[in-house]
């Protein structure tokens, strides 16, 4: 039999990469704190690992001294004839060193480690060497690992992809037709939409070019259908209903999730205005939700005004790229370096 012993920190997600790939277990060992156990974070590994609740002893463990936390390792009762695999990716550096200087001397352990960004496990004992990461979570399970709920988002959003590069190629004036005209005169608003079912005016009124962006990215990776998602609603497990965050795009490539905000106007050049100064205060708190790996991005589907000193700069303060405009969404390559660069 062997023992799964995890260190429980704000970053959930390594923790569910690590049972993912190494289980499953007869039983779990969570070294946690109370603070951990307030925010619930022990219950959303939980969640999006699938494991029984049952199997789960959570051991709490000083977080600041790691030779108090030595010592109530050592006042544990551990199986005998057990094995153990434990996973120091988390908890403090004090709560890692402790659980490290315990376990190496205790046989049958071994010891493993997730890097950042990192493609592989790193055994730390008893035999260094690098094990590939072979497993990925799609976007509910990367959610529930951190307590997010996604209360809402379009669900047809794919029944709508060709209507949307339709859009783009008249946008782009690469159809010269008579619906190409037409579409053109909806984006404007020049005629009236009395005509158009609620679902297309919301289309038209900008809902066109997140579906389109989507499916682009779609395509551009290869991602399965539960790995993205256009018009997310999210908010905490514990917040009201009534209280959300919207996220044009979400998707999750390499287990990083991407969340993008879509502007697009009938005006060109986009000029830098309030909406987009709001916004990039909301993106820019996506990886203290989401955690470390989450990354941000704004597309607009216009040129950019040539003079944006004060949007580079705003960017530069809260730590988001600059965005991807219309030159840069229109080329696949473009996009998908762009993206990759972020």
């Amino acid at each position: 039999m062997t023992t799964a012993i995890l260190l429980i920190s704000e970053q959930t997600l390594p923790n569910v990469l690590f049972l993912k790939q190494f289980g499953p277990f007869e039983r779990h060992v969570f070294l946690t704190t109370d603070k951990m156990e307030t925010q619930g974070r022990s219950d959303w590994i939980i969640q999006a690992a699938g494991i029984d609740p049952g199997s789960v002893q959570r051991l709490p463990i000083d977080p600041e001294n790691a030779t108090v936390g030595h010592q109530m390792l050592e006042r544990q009762d551990w199986h005998t004839g057990s094995d153990y695999l434990i996973h120091l990716t988390g908890g403090t550096k004090m709560m890692a060193l402790a659980a490290f200087a315990f376990f190496a001397g205790k046989p049958g352990s071994k010891l493993v480690y997730l890097p950042l960004n990192a493609r592989h496990f790193l055994e730390l004992h008893p035999e260094p060497q690098e094990i590939p990461l072979s497993v990925s979570v799609n976007l509910d399970e990367y959610f529930r690992a951190y307590g997010v709920v996604r209360q809402a988002f379009k669900t047809d959003w794919m029944d709508w992809i060709s209507k949307a590069d339709e859009t783009m190629r008249a946008v782009l004036g690469d159809t010269a037709s008579e619906q190409g005209s037409q579409i053109l005169e909806w984006l404007r608003r020049e005629e009236s939409w009395s005509n158009l079912p609620s679902a297309e005016k919301n289309f038209y009124n900008g809902e066109w070019f997140e579906v389109w962006l989507a499916g682009q990215i779609q395509r551009i990776f290869q991602l399965p259908e539960d790995c993205i998602c256009v018009g997310a609603k999210l908010n905490r497990q514990d917040v009201m209903n009534h209280i959300s965050y919207e996220y044009d795009v979400a998707f999750i490539l390499n287990n990083t999730l991407y969340t993008g905000e879509c502007k697009v106007s009938s005006k060109k050049p986009y000029s830098y205005g309030k909406e987009i100064r709001d916004e990039l205060f909301k993106y820019a708190s996506v990886v203290v939700q989401f955690g470390l790996n989450a990354k941000a991005f704004f597309a607009i589907g216009n040129d950019l005004a040539p003079d944006n000193k004060e949007l580079a700069e705003r960017c530069k303060i809260v730590r988001l790229p600059y965005p991807a405009d219309i030159g840069v969404l229109k080329d696949s390559l473009k996009l998908k370096n762009y993206l990759l660069s972020i």
